[in-house]
């Protein structure tokens, strides 16, 4: 018969002090990790805000390119009115 031998006291602590030392390293692990991933998002915010205001500056520029291009005349409406302007010119000549 084998015998059944339980832990002593000072055994336990010493399992329990093991334990709460490994969590306590884990712990801190997992805080720096925590404090990693923090850091890279506040990086990719940063980032972020930057092409915001990228685009927006892109936006009004495009936006003054298209108000100028609907003032600008096309070649076709252009050999038109010069056509008209040369027929007039030889009639009043």
């Amino acid at each position: 018969m084998s015998e059944d031998r339980g832990i002593s006291m000072s055994e336990f602590k010493m399992v329990v002090e093991s334990f709460h030392s490994d969590l306590k390293k884990i712990s801190e692990v997992v805080q720096h990790i925590h404090s990693q991933v923090q850091n890279g998002f506040q990086g990719v915010n940063e980032q972020l805000a930057s092409v915001k205001e990228q685009i927006a500056v892109l936006h009004v520029g495009q936006t003054e390119i298209k108000h100028a291009l609907k003032r600008k005349v096309d070649q076709d409406d252009f050999d038109k009115l010069e056509t008209r302007v040369t027929t007039l010119e030889n009639k009043v000549a």
